[in-house]
């Protein structure tokens, strides 16, 4: 998988993605070692790699996690990892931002896997404190 595109976050703490290819099957994140670019961003202090830096903030998020720029993006953004190499993925894991209010923590999403014209899955994260899953067929 090149790319992963969930069009619609509107805000993000952390991405894990998962691959069970390592010994033992064992998930192993490999969000951390992708480019991460989103269509919007709130400021420089919630950049888009910052959803993926395997930090979940407790109180302030400030360069610890992604938020578009609602005002101006329509409440949708566009969230893409990129890898240098194909990546097989099994999962991705979300977080809401901690550091936000929960009424910020959920919205749709649609997953694209490299230039696919069709979304792989689709959905609406629950608005709640925890992680959410995405399982990949």
């Amino acid at each position: 998988m090149k790319n992963v595109l969930p069009p619609c976050f509107f805000l993000l703490t952390i991405a894990y993605v998962l691959s069970c290819v390592a010994a033992a099957d064992e998930p192993v994140n490999l969000a951390p070692k992708a480019q991460a670019w989103a269509s919007s961003q709130y400021s420089g202090s919630y950049a888009a790699q910052y959803a993926i830096d395997e930090k979940i903030s407790v109180g302030s998020d400030i360069g610890q996690a992604w938020a578009c720029l609602g005002d101006t993006s329509g409440d949708k953004a566009e969230f893409t990892l990129t890898w240098p190499q194909p990546v097989e993925v099994a999962e991705i894991v979300y977080w809401g931002r901690t550091g936000s209010l929960i009424s910020e923590m959920w919205k749709d999403y649609e997953l694209y896997l490299d230039d696919d014209s069709q979304p792989a899955a689709k959905g609406t994260f629950k608005m709640v404190r925890r992680p959410q899953r995405i399982v990949i067929a």
